[in-house]
């Protein structure tokens, strides 16, 4: 539904910048992060409703912070997963 929050988490810029012109463009608000510890940091101050995450991060890949979040290993899974 337009106007829904997502994050989209991916290392590759190009990739980045594709997912959210699109999604904004059918309103959507986006934010973008390149690691998983910058989605950490997004995630301290946006609840996003969908979160695009690419599985093959340097450093914390995305399947270890989607594990994390579950977890609520950062206090984050009480929004993310209702």
């Amino acid at each position: 539904m337009a106007g829904e929050p997502i994050l989209i988490v991916d290392d590759n810029i190009a990739n980045l910048k594709l997912a959210r012109v699109l999604l904004s463009l059918d309103g959507y608000d986006i934010r973008t992060a390149a690691s998983a510890e910058e989605a950490l940091t997004v995630l301290d101050r946006f609840r996003p409703r969908l979160i695009l995450m690419d599985l093959q991060l340097p450093g914390i890949d995305g399947l270890e912070l989607t594990r994390m979040l579950k977890a609520d290993r950062f206090g984050t899974a009480s929004w993310c997963w209702r």
